[in-house]
């Protein structure tokens, strides 16, 4: 008996402390029973007395299942709001301070056992140290083989810690909670005339014991099923990642976050209605399974003499319990805020350890920072603080009041809608995953965009609110404005403490500003902070859309004039030198036509220090536009395709059905879904393209807003890109994104003149609108008018492009004068392009000019086969950059495969293999006077390491590899598919004849 009450005394005194913290709410739940019932209760009042209305006028909606406002019986029936919040709040911090002295610190070490074992980084250190030392040398492919395995450890380490910590945390809570909730009910029953809730069960200390050994549970077999799914996140988040890459800590906490949300993501789909309850609670029947005390003889508790044995259906009926709150949407919010929490924290102590905010290191170097990060969060020195999340510890039905709300936001605590809201919200419910109508939309930027916003979310009945700097801005007619700035982080704050959800109409903000509410207050943030930084600075856009394989033009840094002559030498002239942040509507770009052009560009666009990328100039026929939906869960729709002409940089007209080929249209959305896809958060993405005369189809940007060249859905479609917008950061469904009408032409109400003369003649044109059946009117109401200024549009419908373009004509002739001339222009290009013929399929490189002699046998057998091709020198050694951007761009121009002959050392096969997708056949060629007979060449380019793999022929027999190529060509192709079997057979009869002659003539006279 001593030896039980040794191994259990930490849970017994942690129950009775968390009994003690229950008891204090006897009264407030023997009134709770009275209200519920009807019935008169002492005070003689068939209400419930005055303690009842109190809580009832509150707001706080007590549940019949689980109350869970908590009042001490000595202030009754007098006891006043501020009392009830007092003990309320003592309730929270007594349960929090057993948690963090008593049980938690006892779970760690099983923690952290369960995380070291499941992202072990200490074996691939400890190989790579001696590797180093030269003790155990490593081949050069295992040795990227262990590092590619300790890269994914330390980031599971870190990220295990990140999320295992507040789940375990949140867990124990909630533990604490039933059961000090069910122990006070127990003691206020006798004695008091109280009844106890029907079938409320008899709590044992074994049943008490077995039920806090599941928080054992979590920090070991559920935190491994955990850790394996976060694993594979890693994964997938890591695999394009190169250990030389050099990143800062903000960057290394950019890639948790989207690796904490492709975790989140993993969850849903495995755990299933179960959520997060299926790494914290075992599955029905290993619950009984696991009801047996542990020790063999430990058969039956001994407590004063009476035995005691541990009750099946009680603790199955507290584990319901803390299932259906861990499946709650409050739970899942505390979890996810209290985990941004921890984040946050790590990524602070991270840049601490790298030296400082804007220190980058190699991705190698930072790897055993991320790993160590992981150990330490576990430490009880290391431990940060957690997100305190009381109303999700009380019950799952019991609400939360204003009080509460009050002091959580004071204490800057991390709460969502869900968790916060009263229950008047339920009957506003529109889809359980998603916010309730009555949810406040907060939009930074009140401009015409908007505008038009809050004219959808009002047909909703919607609330929607803007924050702008400019008095009486657009949207103040039917939101709500702020006055405040969009880019001060203090405003935004302040301005999202009334919102449910916070959304732009402008990129141009503060994302830092848009991360702290999303940390600090709660305030969903949609689209996230994560991609409003990616979309801000183009150049990173641009990257970011490369790295998910969406189809763009050749692009590259440019830090000093070097870089800019050799975009030059590398792209052409000429090429487009672009600003990487705050560029719109033309602004931030510049055409570079020559070498000589260089120095003016720059200084137009503020000096290299401003952040400069190039572009090779793209021969396009036309822009295409989309917008695209994407949803909280990441699925995306998209709006009809529109064609867009500009004006001096400015969108002028869009036009939809666009009039070039239905397959160029196609391609042209996937494109888009492609780019929007590679994003997060949800809201409508306006997405511009460039149609090549080849069909083929380029991204150009992409806007993380409603767009300009959306404003036709108004009328167009069923879901106008605003209320589709809305749908989609309210967690509504996306709605229909097709049209209703055959045909729709957009014309931008652009600024002829300054002040009066500008107004008169934007009137001109509105007047004439009115009178054309099938066109709308949009005045956006700003102040001013001037010349090129967005100050309203026209949108015309009708059965098909012919009626609307003949509308169109009587409001502005010279609009459908450029609509018709377009039209002709495109069509003429692309028949042109047909006409061309198809591109290059094969890619033949070489080193060097003097490998064209062995080379061009490839070329020649391409030709036979009737597969176009392009032969170039691309040098690994002279010219590297050349080297980089033809390997990395080669599929966006429609190369299939790739040849790559080189001599001597030969890396010329291998380094383009490392940076493109296609297939590449290498050919060694045997250098004029080499002393190795091409033999070194052909040894360097088939041993090349796991992960990058070359295909190679026989030195010298480039017609193999060209013969390689069309086989590789011919699985997807059947017209060339049939060709090489002809080949084959000529081969075949070739030899047979040649068989023929030999056995007729002998080999004498052969």
């Amino acid at each position: 008996m001593l030896d039980s009450w040794r191994r259990n005394r930490r849970r017994l005194l942690t129950l009775a402390a968390a009994g003690a913290v229950g008891s204090a709410a006897a009264y407030a739940v023997y009134k709770w029973w009275y209200a519920e019932e009807g019935e008169e209760g002492p005070s003689g009042s068939g209400s419930g007395g005055a303690a009842a209305e109190q809580a009832s006028s509150s707001g706080r909606g007590l549940g019949r299942e689980a109350p869970g406002v908590l009042i001490d019986p000595r202030g009754a029936p007098g006891t006043t709001q501020q009392d009830a919040e007092a003990h309320l709040q003592h309730h929270f911090e007594s349960i929090q301070d057993i948690a963090d002295t008593t049980t938690l610190p006892s779970l760690l070490p099983a923690l952290s056992r369960t995380l070291a074992a499941a992202a072990d980084v200490e074996t691939p250190l400890e190989r790579l140290r001696r590797a180093k030392e030269g003790s155990a040398p490593l081949p050069p492919a295992e040795k990227l083989a262990v590092w590619e395995e300790l890269k994914v450890a330390a980031f599971t380490r870190a990220l295990g810690a990140v999320w295992l910590l507040p789940l375990l945390d949140l867990f124990v809570r909630v533990q604490l909670n039933i059961l000090g909730r069910h122990l006070y009910l127990e003691s206020a029953v006798e004695g008091s005339g109280m009844r106890k809730t029907a079938g409320l069960p008899k709590l044992s200390a074994p049943s008490q014991e077995r039920f806090l050994s599941y928080s054992e549970f979590l920090a070991q077999q559920g935190a491994a099923r955990l850790l394996s799914l976060l694993r594979t996140a890693c994964e997938g988040t890591l695999a394009g990642v190169q250990l030389q890459e050099a990143l800062t800590p903000r960057q290394l906490a950019d890639l948790m976050q989207r690796t904490a949300n492709a975790l989140v993501a993993a969850v849903q789909q495995a755990a299933g209605t179960r959520g997060w309850a299926a790494f914290m609670l075992p599955e029905a029947q290993e619950l009984q399974e696991g009801l047996a005390p542990r020790a063999p003889d430990n058969r039956a508790f001994m407590l004063g003499g009476e035995a005691l044995v541990v009750d099946a259906e009680v603790v199955t009926a507290l584990a319901a319990e803390a299932e259906a709150v861990a499946a709650g949407a409050e739970f899942t919010a505390a979890l996810q805020a209290s985990s941004g929490e921890v984040l946050h924290a790590a990524g602070a102590r991270l840049a601490a350890s790298m030296g400082g905010e804007t220190t980058a290191l190699p991705l190698a170097k930072a790897v055993p920072l991320v790993a160590a990060l992981g150990q330490d969060l576990l430490s009880p020195a290391g431990r940060p603080p957690l997100a305190r999340l009381e109303a999700v510890v009380v019950t799952r039905s019991a609400g939360s009041s204003a009080p509460l709300r009050r002091a959580m936001a004071e204490r800057q605590q991390a709460v969502t809608c869900q968790a916060a809201a009263s229950q008047s919200d339920a009957p506003t419910k529109v889809v359980d995953t998603g916010l309730p109508r009555t949810a406040v939309v907060g939009v930074l930027g009140g401009g015409q965009l908007g505008k038009m916003m809050a004219q959808e979310a009002a047909k909703m009945g919607v609330t929607l609110k803007v924050l702008d700097p400019t008095p009486n801005c657009p949207a103040s007619v039917v939101a709500q404005q702020t006055l405040g700035s969009f880019r001060d982080p203090e405003a935004v704050r302040e301005f999202a403490k009334g919102c449910d959800v916070l959304t732009v109409e402008i990129e141009h903000i503060d994302a830092d500003a848009m991360q702290a509410v999303a940390d600090q207050s709660g305030v969903e943030v949609q689209p996230t902070p994560h991609t409003m930084r990616v979309i801000q600075d183009k150049y990173r856009q641009k990257q970011h859309f490369q790295e998910a394989g969406v189809p763009l033009p050749q692009f590259r840094e440019i830090k000093c004039s070097k870089c800019a002559e050799g975009a030059g030498r590398i792209f052409g002239y000429p090429y487009m030198l672009k600003s990487k942040t705050l560029a719109y509507d033309g602004r931030g770009n510049a055409v570079v036509k020559s070498e000589e052009d260089i120095a003016a560009a720059v200084a137009s666009l503020g000096g290299y220090e401003k952040g400069l990328y190039a572009e090779k100039w793209v021969p396009f026929v036309c822009e295409l536009a989309v917008m695209v939906v994407r949803s909280r869960d990441g699925s995306v729709a998209s709006f009809p395709v529109v064609q867009t002409i500009h004006k001096d940089s400015i969108c002028w007209t869009t036009e939809t059905p666009a009039r070039v080929p239905v397959a160029a249209q196609r391609r042209a959305q996937q494109v888009a879904e492609q780019a929007i896809s590679a994003l997060e958060g949800a809201g409508v993405f306006g997405v511009e393209t460039f149609l090549l005369a080849d069909g083929s189809v380029l991204l150009n940007e992409v806007a993380p807003r409603p767009h300009n060249s959306g404003h036709y859905t108004i009328e167009a479609c069923p879901s106008s890109q605003f209320e589709a917008h809305l749908r989609a950061v309210l967690g509504w469904p996306l709605g229909d994104c097709g049209l209703r009408v055959g045909a729709s032409i957009m014309l931008n109400i652009l600024g002829e003149a300054d002040g009066e003369e500008g107004e008169r003649k934007a009137h001109e044109l509105m007047g004439r609108a009115f009178a054309v059946p099938g066109a709308s009117v949009h005045w956006y109401g700003k102040a001013g008018v001037a010349p090129q200024r967005k100050i309203g549009h026209i949108t015309v419908v009708g059965k098909d492009n012919e009626e609307v373009r003949h509308r169109l004509r009587a409001i502005d002739p010279v609009a459908a004068d450029a609509i018709e001339a377009s039209t002709s222009l495109v069509a003429s290009e692309l028949q042109q392009g047909e006409q061309r013929g198809e591109g290059p399929r094969v890619g033949i490189i070489m080193g060097s000019d003097s490998d064209l002699a062995t080379m061009k046998a490839a070329a020649e057998v391409l030709e036979e086969f009737g597969v176009p091709c392009e032969v170039t020198v691309v040098s690994a050694h002279r010219t590297p950059e050349r080297m980089f951007e033809y390997a990395r761009t080669a599929h966006e121009r429609g190369i299939q495969a790739i040849i790559a002959g080189a001599g001597g050392a030969a890396h010329l096969p291998g380094m383009v293999a490392s940076m493109t997708p296609l297939p590449v056949v290498g050919v060694p060629v045997k250098p004029t006077g080499a002393h190795l007979d091409g033999l070194d060449a052909l040894l360097s380019i088939v041993q090349m390491p796991k992960g990058v793999p070359v295909a190679t022929v026989a030195i010298g027999n480039a017609a193999n590899a060209g013969l390689l190529a069309v086989r590789i060509l011919a699985t997807s192709d059947p017209a060339l598919l049939q060709r090489m079997l002809a080949y084959q057979r000529g081969m075949t009869d070739t030899v047979l004849g040649k068989a023929q002659r030999l056995e007729e003539k002998g080999w004498r006279d052969y």
